[in-house]
């Protein structure tokens, strides 16, 4: 049944998270990468609507975290707002795409 199919594919994103083990390491850094912008980077696509914002930190900071750290970000939603320069400290990869979802969505 086509009309079920979409149920179907969530609920076994559900299932999946439920049976895999949390990365807690992330420390929620795929927040950061959204705002990392190295010198001579495309900006990240924030900045379009945010630019006139201040951050809490400075950009200096941002980058130097992220470039210390890394980020470990499996939730392939979160990687479609990544600054582009941040995609390839990603420990998991970038993109990810929709089919990894399945291998790669866990609880935390």
């Amino acid at each position: 049944n086509k009309a079920a199919t979409p149920y179907l594919w969530y609920r076994s994103v559900l299932q999946q998270t439920l049976k895999a083990e949390p990365i807690l390491h992330c420390h929620g850094l795929h927040e950061w990468a959204m705002q990392y912008w190295p010198e001579g980077a495309q900006p990240p696509p924030s900045a379009k609507y945010q630019n006139h914002l201040s951050l809490r930190v400075s950009r200096d900071v941002v980058n130097q975290v992220v470039e210390r750290k890394g980020i470990s970000c499996t939730h392939v939603d979160a990687l479609r707002y990544f600054a582009p320069a941040a995609g390839a400290l990603n420990y998991h990869g970038y993109p990810l795409k929709r089919e990894q979802q399945l291998s790669l969505e866990q609880p935390a």
